[in-house]
Parts: C-alpha cells; structure tokens; sequence
C-alpha cells in the first residue's frame, strides 16, 4: 500500500519591534538526476523525427514545500526544493526528451504540437523513529499536447513509493526518497503509451 499525507506548516516568530511576524525559511534538499540517468532511461529511442513547441513546466501544487517529517505525530521539519519543482522538472525534460528521440523548439510555429507539463504532486512524508525511518512520496503530472489551438493530448502520470529503512541524519532519507521520486517520475513520461503515440 502506498499512501501521501500533504500536510501545510509554517514556523512563525515575531519580532520585539511590534510582535511582527516573519515566516521563518524551511531548509532545502537538492533535487537532481544521477549523471548516466538520461542514457540509460533513453538506451532505445521512443520518438523519431517529432519536433514540439517547449512550453515547459509550471508548479500547480497547493503548496511550496516538498517534504515534511514527523516524531511521535508531530511534524520537526518541513523542506522546500532546491532548485524549485518546476526548474528541477524541466531541466532534466530538456535533457531527457531529446536523448529519446523528440527534439524540443521555443520558437513557435503552428505547424508543430505544443507541450507542456504541470506538476500537481510532489511530496514526501518520513516518520522519523529510534532505529528507522519510514517514507512515503507520492508525484502526480499532468501533461498536455495541443495543435492549432485545439488540445489532442491530456495524461496524468505519477508515481508512487513507501519504504522503510535505517533511520538517515537529519534530512538526508527524506531528500533521498524525494530524489526517488524524482527519477521514477521522469521515468514514467518516457513510458507513458500515450505520450509515446504523439505525432
């Protein structure tokens, strides 16, 4: 069974000049790709002679944090990205697409589809314990193709984890699960039998 939890938090302290409050900043865990990812995703070409119109990628998501954990139900840290969801996700998309296959443009032409992805999910929950950790992350895309103006492709992808292991320092499980998730997920554009059939 794999499950999310979103959970919204904030820190606040106030000042001694007029109690004012300030938000205080949550700590940032790194979201990247390992350096042979893109080849080994991408060993067999998906797409041949596709051209798109890149209109890359948005944060749709409630909330700006990627990360909470958890002692005895009560939450100790919250975790923003680093770069943002939305840079994380669309670098490593110019870099993937292409290596399968489908060369993107910025330049628009209404001969070409466009596409863009919206990320309507990224979290991970880590429950921290005596001796382990328990994690569960869960991703959620939403992809969309159009030409002319008139939509032709929407799909949903995601991805979905619950692990538990020895208990990691600080939040170095919790940016490992969320690096995870981060690989499943591109992982799970190039598979997509929908987005495979763009033309």
């Amino acid at each position: 069974m794999r499950l999310k939890f979103p959970f919204i938090f904030g820190l606040l302290f106030f000042t001694f000049h007029g109690l004012k409050p300030c938000l205080a900043q949550p700590p940032t865990v790194s979201l990247k790709i390992a350096d042979s990812f893109v080849a080994q995703t991408c060993a067999i070409p998906v797409w041949s002679n596709l051209t798109v119109v890149w209109k890359g990628v948005k944060d749709s998501r409630a909330v700006a944090t990627v990360g909470k954990q958890e002692k005895k139900g009560e939450i100790i840290t919250e975790v923003m990205a680093d770069p943002a969801v939305e840079t994380a996700f669309d670098n490593a998309l110019k870099k993937l697409l292409p290596a399968c296959g489908m060369k993107l443009t910025e330049k628009k032409d209404e001969n070409l589809p466009t596409l863009s992805v919206a990320v309507e999910e990224f979290f991970a929950g880590e429950e921290k314990k005596f001796l382990t950790g328990k994690a569960e992350a869960q991703s959620r895309l939403l992809i969309t193709a159009e030409r002319s103006g008139q939509t032709t492709l929407t799909t949903e992808i995601g991805f979905q984890i619950e692990s538990k292991k020895v208990r990691r320092k600080n939040i170095k499980q919790l940016e490992a699960t969320l690096n995870e998730l981060f690989a499943d997920t591109l992982k799970q554009v190039i598979t997509s039998p929908y987005l495979r059939d763009l033309k």
